[in-house]
């Protein structure tokens, strides 16, 4: 095999022996080891959709001071990646330290017979059963806490017959409405992620709030709820854990958060929000005449780099900063990679401080993904090896400490929709391999609008990716990423590359048959037909025009980038026509 091949060994065996306590450092070992009161305690600030020209410290020009503050103080991951590039199955993972396609959950099993492949959306759950890490932190001496954007229970859930669109939060019947629905869903996260403390949960996004009047972002009140945790939790022998999930910078437009009056939240009126509020007198001038995706973008970012300082200065003023691991990292990259398996929506920016362990200012080019999160946390926290293995995380604590430290990971699995692919970092394979059901359907003309990874009959991310990736329709996609990194080149075809196509489909075979579900690789004819040809043509004529929130939330998207990309990553999403500064 070649040295750009895969260790297929390693691809297997999980993270179970990179777990082995032999294996930790005498400098990790003490930290897992310690009382209760001294083993650290973890702050995961989970933000949403962020691009690397976002934060400064990647060498974007957006003023992210107290984002930068944890690069300085701590190390940048220059080779992350999410785990699926979409909100749930990528909470999923954080917390379960599993790939989407291990889901248990009911409504996940029940939307796909075991003899078919899951399509793999907004449809990874979290339930009573599920094992998580809250729960194994909780069961070893760990108090645990949430604040924000949850997205991982049944969209269903959470209505309630006296709130309407039009109704008042003003009214008195109607705030004590909210309250009683955002106490369903405090109970709902305790009981299923596992968490022994819940506040200002956002079910899925502030635009799917029922009441108009609240369907805008309201960060000072997420602020508020990690706050209260902050203070109630610091000063306890017991070390804390925190889950942070901001819904910056997803939609709806944040600058509209700018014209309300953000006491009222969604859990009734509160005035005390007000004061964990940014100087929006200063956010309307910076965006005074420039284009709502600019203002979008700002704002969204301003408001989540003050929520970060307001909790990095609270940590600082309960005196525990130097005992306090904290962890920045957004759930996936922006379009056009959402929800397909291109780097661009898979390589985000994960930065980590733990004072007196991780060496400030460092960068490391070690592989890690989303799941090992779990792993690397449980380890840390002293977590038995026994519970704290998965078959897909592996842990990274070894890397905290040497930036040189390559870790176990030597691979990325991908999963989005029908799609499956794997990378070495070096080159990328990714199949599409629809189950027989939707194949016939597009022979029988019932499933022509829904030729993407997603088979939704409207995809939008599906729509804006197959525009800026020409091999977006090709069943089997390779691609050299050191040359091609913005994966315009399908080599899988190409009779040079063969071998190694071969070599990583065997992987991909492995990797596949530890799941659940089965997921056939051999070559689907149809996929390589006329027909189906011209019906991606025709479904790619569609182009992104009637997409309403892509031009309002993103301008005009460039891809290939040109110019000048954001340092240290592969070049990533490039910036409209400046207005203003730009992006």
């Amino acid at each position: 095999m070649s040295n750009t091949m895969f260790d297929r060994r390693n691809f297997l065996k999980g993270s179970m022996a990179a777990l082995a306590a032999a294996s930790m450092p005498e400098w990790l070992t003490a930290a897992a080891n310690a009382s209760p009161s001294k083993r650290p305690n973890v702050v995961c600030i989970f933000s949403d959709e962020i691009n690397f020209s976002y934060l400064g410290c990647w060498g974007g020009d957006f003023k992210t001071p107290n984002i930068d503050s944890i690069a300085r103080d701590g190390m940048k991951f220059k080779r992350a990646y999410c785990t699926s590039p979409m909100c749930t199955p990528s909470r999923f993972s954080i917390l379960t330290g599993c790939y989407p396609s291990r889901c248990d959950d009911p409504h996940f099993k029940e939307e796909f017979s075991t003899d078919e492949p899951p399509n793999i959306a907004w449809n990874s759950l979290i339930n009573e059963k599920t094992v998580t890490l809250p729960k194994l932190l909780s069961a070893n001496g760990y108090t645990t806490g949430m604040a924000g954007k949850w997205h991982l229970g049944p969209h269903v859930f959470g209505a309630h017959p006296s709130i309407v669109s039009d109704s008042d939060p003003k009214n008195p019947a109607v705030d004590a409405s909210l309250r009683e629905r955002q106490k369903r869903f405090a109970d709902a996260v305790k009981r299923d992620g596992g968490f022994d403390y819940a506040a200002s949960v956002v079910w899925g996004n502030f635009d799917e709030e029922p009441i108009k009047a609240l369907a805008h972002h309201n960060i000072p009140w997420i602020t508020k709820g990690a706050v209260e945790f902050l203070e109630q939790n610091a000063k306890k022998e017991k070390p804390f854990f925190l889950y942070l999930t901001p819904t910056t910078i997803h939609g709806p437009q944040h600058q509209l958060s700018l014209e309300k009056d953000l006491s009222y939240t969604p859990a009734g009126h509160d005035s005390s929000v007000l004061k964990y509020a940014p100087d929006s007198a200063k956010l309307k001038a910076l965006t005074k005449d420039k284009p709502s995706w600019f203002a979008h973008q700002r704002v969204g970012m301003a408001y989540l780099d003050h929520q970060v300082g307001i909790i990095l200065d609270k940590i600082k003023e309960l005196g525990v900063e130097r005992e306090t691991i904290v962890l920045y990292m957004p759930d996936h990259n922006i379009e056009p990679g959402k929800a397909v398996c291109y780097e661009k929506g898979y390589r985000v920016p994960l930065i980590i401080k733990w004072p007196g362990h991780v060496p400030p200012s460092s960068e490391c080019d070690a592989v890690v993904q989303g799941v090992d999160l779990f792993s690397t946390i449980a380890l840390i926290a002293g977590v038995p090896e026994k519970n704290r293995g998965t078959p897909d995380a592996f842990s990274f604590a070894n890397t905290l400490k040497n930036p040189k430290d390559s870790g176990d990971r030597k691979w990325i699995y991908y999963e989005s929709g029908y799609a499956r692919g794997i990378s070495d970092g070096k080159y990328k394979l990714i199949v599409y391999r629809p189950p027989e059901k939707i194949i016939q359907a597009m022979k029988d003309g019932k499933k022509e609008g829904a030729i993407n990874y997603l088979n939704r009959k409207k995809q939008d991310h599906s729509q804006v990716a197959m525009m800026h990736f020409p091999h977006y329709f090709d069943q089997d996609q390779f691609y050299n990423l050191e040359k091609d990194p913005c994966e315009q080149r399908n080599l899988a075809g190409d009779p040079l590359y063969s071998k190694q196509v071969e070599e990583f489909k065997k992987c991909l075979r492995d990797k596949l048959d530890s799941f659940p579900n089965p997921y056939p690789l051999e070559k689907i004819p149809f996929l390589d037909s006329q027909e189906y040809r011209d019906m991606a043509a025709r479904q790619k004529a569609l182009g992104t025009d009637k997409i309403e929130w892509l031009k309002r939330d993103h301008g005009k998207i460039v891809w290939p980038p040109t110019g000048k990309a954001p340092s240290g990553v592969v070049p990533t999403f490039s910036a409209p026509a400046k207005a203003g500064g730009g992006v």
